[in-house]
């Protein structure tokens, strides 16, 4: 049992490495013109609900970031599409730079104003090395319980075999 628990240990690594790697290039991909490339993917297509969630779904695989779309409509409605894990330092202030209809407003946000609404993009964090990352912290807490038990149960045993 105490081997077992080494084994988990040791193979929590591959978990939280790939989550690490994986979570480099999120971070990588995180900025303005990738925020654009989600933003002009979405514009230049009607704004149908299947067209933006295919858009969010290959950009996600693609650049592994997590994608949220907000769809203000002039009416006073508005859409949300997926979710997004900010990456990085929060609550920053920063003067939007305006190109035409399009609005950067960092590297994680960036809007599209048309006639009657407003497409708004937020990127983040790719979910997947979140998980990952949970799995290894998981692997090494059961790999030091398994040596606690089996260093536990020796001990009982040889206890009970001086008696």
């Amino acid at each position: 049992m105490m081997l077992l628990g080494v084994v988990l240990i040791l193979l929590s690594s591959i978990p939280i490495y790939y989550s690490h790697q994986e979570s480099i290039i999120s971070y990588n991909h995180v900025n303005a013109s990738t925020c654009i490339r989600v933003l002009s993917g979405i514009i230049n297509e009607s704004l149908v609900s299947d067209r933006i969630e295919e858009v969010m779904r290959s950009m996600e695989r693609s650049f592994l970031i997590s994608i949220e779309i907000n769809v203000n409509y002039a009416n006073g409605s508005s859409i949300t599409y997926g979710y997004y894990i900010p990456i990085g330092e929060g609550g920053v202030a920063i003067t939007p730079m305006v190109s035409g209809n399009i609005e950067i407003f960092g590297r994680s946000h960036c809007a599209y104003v048309g006639n009657n609404y407003v497409v708004n993009v937020f990127i983040g964090q790719y979910v997947t090395p979140l998980y990952l990352f949970g799995l290894g912290v998981m692997l090494i807490i059961m790999g030091f319980i398994l040596i606690a038990l089996g260093d536990y149960l020796k001990d009982k045993y040889m206890r009970n075999a001086l008696s």
